[in-house]
């Protein structure tokens, strides 16, 4: 099964943890001149993931998220 192997709470998001050899896409960001190679370059050093979901840009909350992964997707959901 490809996408994530886990879900992590970090402070300020919620990040989707690869599986090993499975690469996920940065998710689009409204910055107008954003580059999302720097972006997720930089979500994988502080994260291990480029694809971190920032609930201040969406609209559900973080633990809106957190829910919902645990209730559709399956997925492992921890902290840190």
């Amino acid at each position: 099964m490809a996408g994530p192997e886990r879900v992590r709470s970090v402070k300020g998001g919620v990040v989707l943890v690869p599986r090993p050899g499975v690469e996920l896409p940065v998710v689009p960001s409204a910055a107008p001149f954003s580059r999302p190679e720097r972006r997720a370059a930089a979500y994988v050093r502080r994260h291990g993931s480029p694809l971190v979901l920032m609930p201040m840009a969406l609209d559900a909350g973080q633990q809106q998220i957190l829910a919902a992964v645990r209730r559709l997707g399956r997925i492992p959901v921890g902290d840190g």
